[in-house]
């Protein structure tokens, strides 16, 4: 074996959404219990596993931050809080205004059912939400009402981190925001949104040599 090449793997394209699509998407989910969820996903770019891990101690709304440091995981059909997926992973995430306000909003709510909880994302009795269930009940009923393609939930993490760079945003900052172990891991996965980038440095270069 020494005397062949390995082959290379291919890199499977990945699926995102357009700002039109999420903005669609976001509509429909207006009013479900789990829209804070949503916005969440969308504007952080958060792994699914982080978002069922979060607990209202990693939120802090005045200073519209949280922090991601376990992941809710299922082994042997059993939900267990992990380690996050790498030491990068944990980490703390700047939050726009309006999930500010979703998550105030999703917490009045919460507060109002008779199931205590530090889990900010449950099911209806209270108990921590299960991927297959979340999938087949919420996530894919809201993509057919919106008319959407079926595409897994962690389209929106590709679809956060795209629109991200292709608005020109750090890489680093990106980076460090959704948690990759390496910034390189970061340019190799998504380099066809900073490929639009060039334009703008030759356009700083041209206004910049007058």
């Amino acid at each position: 074996m020494d005397a062949v090449d390995k082959p290379r793997v291919g890199r499977k394209e990945l699926q995102t959404l357009t700002v039109d699509q999420i903005r669609i998407l976001l509509a429909t989910a207006v009013g479900h219990r789990l829209e804070a969820l949503l916005v969440l996903a969308v504007t952080t770019g958060a792994r699914l596993g982080e978002l069922f891990g979060l607990q209202w101690r990693d939120i802090e709304l005045e200073a519209a931050t949280l922090t991601i440091q376990r992941t809710l995981v299922e082994v042997g059909g059993h939900l267990e809080f992990g380690e996050p997926k790498t030491a990068r992973s944990r980490r703390r995430v700047d939050l726009p205004e309006a999930t500010v306000r979703a998550l105030r909003e999703h917490r009045n709510q919460q507060q109002a059912i008779p199931h205590p909880t530090m889990l900010v994302f449950t099911d209806t009795t209270g108990k921590p939400l299960r991927r297959s269930n979340f999938s087949r009940r919420v996530w894919h009923p809201w993509l057919r009402k919106a008319g959407l393609p079926s595409v897994k939930f962690h389209s929106l993490r590709h679809s956060h981190i795209t629109m991200l760079l292709a608005d020109g945003g750090n890489l680093l900052a990106v980076s460090q925001r959704v948690g990759h172990s390496r910034t390189s891991m970061t340019v190799d996965v998504y380099a066809h949104a900073i490929e639009g980038m060039q334009r703008d440095l030759v356009t700083r270069l041209d206004r910049a040599m007058g």
